[in-house]
């Protein structure tokens, strides 16, 4: 599926100082990430879920070019970095009238465990 108007989506790194992008890197021109996070050294981006995102990516603040496989593949309809363990939290909702999952990986992508959870589960709080 591809709409020929749509707009790439891009990491961009900003100034503070100015405001001004120092860089960018295109993400894709038809999968646009609905969530963010960082890792807990501020060294390691990710993104991911939403509108035709096929997981979870990482990529490193400093990277010139954004990764072209998913860190974790799956259709996640949320996820979030533990700002203290480093652990990817990964949410599932496979419909809106069912148990979703909950599922925690260590930062290298190893599955810790997964749990069973209400309905439509996206996020986490910290």
């Amino acid at each position: 599926y591809s709409i020929e108007s749509e707009t790439s989506s891009l990491l961009q790194k900003i100034s503070t100082d100015d405001f001004t992008v120092k860089s960018a890197i295109t993400i894709s021109k038809t999968f646009h990430p609905e969530r963010f996070d960082i890792s807990k050294d501020k060294s390691t981006l990710y993104y991911g879920a939403g509108f035709s995102a096929p997981g979870i990516y990482k990529v490193s603040i400093t990277a010139t070019n954004a990764p072209t496989t998913a860190f974790l593949q799956g259709d996640f309809y949320g996820f979030a970095v533990n700002p203290t363990s480093d652990e990817i939290y990964v949410f599932s909702a496979p419909s809106f009238t069912q148990s979703g999952k909950f599922t925690r990986y260590t930062s290298d992508g190893t599955k810790i465990k997964e749990y069973t959870v209400g309905i439509g589960p996206n996020g986490a709080c910290f």
